[in-house]
């Protein structure tokens, strides 16, 4: 085959797994991960459950695929979300924080089959959701590097306050698994942990 052809049938396949990944999102949404099945999604998608295994080798793979779309969708709202021009770094982190927590919390509004899916997922592939809080580490360490670099900040070892910030505030990282409190108390909390961060991180 030649490269060309390699090429096409690389969007191809990769069109047809999107595809894919769609419709399960949409089946565990409305009926849950456990009422959902390889032939459900195989039906929806117009393919045969054999054909669909051409993609996937189980449902638990379409699971982890589902997971990581939500997951890069989140890093590239919140590290857009703190990327501003003219922002300073204690504003790039109130921006980084409160972004993850709403686009976390929005993803698991949908339908608390979402909240399930989660914590099915946190306990059966912990390594994937350890990755992308890995993802959103790197984002968290560049705002702190901009506070030192400026000034801003007094912190000595960069990615162990990285590490410190997200562990203080993981509560608000998906927070319906945590617990079942509205948005609009998560978010004052979130505010009040982050007046207690930065009060840490600012040179005096």
């Amino acid at each position: 085959m030649s490269d060309q052809g390699e090429i096409r049938d690389r969007i191809i396949d990769a069109s047809v797994a999107a595809t894919i990944v769609e419709a399960a999102t949409s089946r565990i949404i409305h009926y849950g991960f456990g009422k959902t099945s390889m032939a459900d999604i195989a039906s929806d998608c117009d393919m045969s459950p054999g054909n669909l295994y051409r993609y996937f080798v189980n449902k638990m793979g379409i699971a982890e695929a589902v997971a990581q779309r939500a997951y890069e969708a989140i890093f590239l709202h919140v590290r857009n979300a703190a990327s501003t021009l003219g922002m300073t770094a204690a504003e790039r982190l109130d921006a980084y924080c409160l972004a993850a927590l709403r686009s976390t919390y929005d993803q698991l509004a949908q339908d608390p089959h979402m909240v399930d899916f989660a914590q099915m997922l946190n306990a059966k592939r912990p390594a994937q959701a350890q990755e992308a809080r890995a993802a959103m580490r790197g984002v968290l360490a560049d705002i702190l590097d901009q506070g030192v670099a400026n000034g801003e900040f007094h912190i000595t070892d960069v990615p162990a306050a990285a590490l410190a910030v997200q562990a203080a505030t993981f509560k608000f990282w998906y927070p319906q698994t945590h617990g079942p409190l509205a948005y609009k108390f998560l978010e004052r909390e979130l505010r009040g942990v982050l007046a207690l961060l930065l009060k840490g991180l600012l040179t005096r």
